[in-house]
């Protein structure tokens, strides 16, 4: 849970770090095989969309709205290029 403004950098580093460590996976591993890749990159994007609902739930209690008005996750298409 992020309590104060210094806990939300350190989870949107951690949220830009494990977005970069998809788009590598992605650039390794989907040409040679996309399912291994689907396969590996379950992971980080549960982590990534686990991180996103983390960061708008303190948002929206910073700003006074309800978590349930913030933005939901979303899961990024693994394919996706960025």
């Amino acid at each position: 849970m992020i309590r104060h403004d210094e806990d939300l950098a350190v989870q949107k580093e951690l949220l830009g770090c494990l977005e970069r460590a998809l788009d590598d996976l992605r650039a390794d591993v989907y040409p040679k095989n996309p399912r291994n890749f689907a396969i590996y990159a379950e992971g980080y994007i549960d982590e990534i969309n686990k991180l996103k609902a983390e960061i708008d739930e303190y948002l929206a209690r910073r700003q006074g709205t309800t978590p349930t008005t913030a933005a939901a996750p979303t899961t990024p298409d693994p394919t996706a290029v960025s």
